[in-house]
């Protein structure tokens, strides 16, 4: 949102945090989303937890399906605002049905493993919702559904799977890339045992998890 607007980071930064709260304060949704974004990651130097769940209930309340399954995520987990999981599966659940990608990631990954009482364990299920969003080209849903393709007996499913999970992989995700490491280093589904590749793909998903992590840390400072 904000390269599209000509600004660059970090050298803009500052300025680009700047404009992005007027046009936020100035009632522009899609801004309200960014500062939300923003404020939670700490990428412009600003990180405000408390802020970024204000902005990302604004932008819910006027309208923004991103933010709403944002907030969804909020009431789940409980972090800065009491924890109804029950009014926070019913906001994903309406955005399923609306048909929203990033809803149909949010419940997938919650059916995959069952949540409490509010999302029984459904892997069936889990893997019908996420082809959409893998389709679409989200890396966690290409690698839940190959994860889930793997565990078939038959060999041609079991290959797709390992096509989700390379292009989970292309995506950035770093457990694709622990999943193309271990094909690598026990030859497994069709390829070589290559030493070299094990490392290099074990390399990139160290990288890609420091990175997650940073992020994660300048976000508790």
């Amino acid at each position: 949102y904000l390269r599209e607007h000509g600004f660059s980071a970090p050298e803009g930064s500052e300025e680009a945090h700047a404009w992005c709260l007027e046009r936020a304060r100035a009632g522009d949704i899609e801004a309200q989303c960014v500062a939300s974004s923003l404020f939670g990651s700490g990428i412009t130097g600003h990180v405000d937890e408390l802020a970024a769940f204000a902005w990302c209930k604004t932008a819910a309340e006027n309208g923004s399906q991103d933010a709403q399954c944002a907030l969804a995520a909020y009431l789940i987990s409980g972090r800065n605002v009491e924890k109804q999981p029950d009014r926070g599966v019913a906001l994903i659940r309406e955005l399923v049905s609306a048909g929203h990608l990033p809803a149909m990631v949010s419940l997938g990954v919650l059916m995959m493993s069952g949540h409490a009482d509010h999302v029984p364990k459904n892997e069936e299920a889990a893997l019908d919702l996420l082809l959409a969003p893998a389709q679409a080209g989200d890396a966690l849903s290409q690698c839940l559904v190959g994860s889930q393709l793997l565990a078939s007996k038959d060999p041609a499913t079991q290959q797709a799977g390992v096509r989700w999970i390379a292009s989970a992989a292309e995506g950035g995700l770093p457990n694709a890339h622990r999943y193309l490491a271990n094909f690598y280093r026990h030859g497994d589904y069709g390829y070589p045992i290559d030493a070299e590749k094990v490392a290099v793909h074990d390399a990139i998903a160290v990288r890609l998890e420091q990175s997650w992590l940073s992020s994660n840390v300048n976000r508790e400072v």
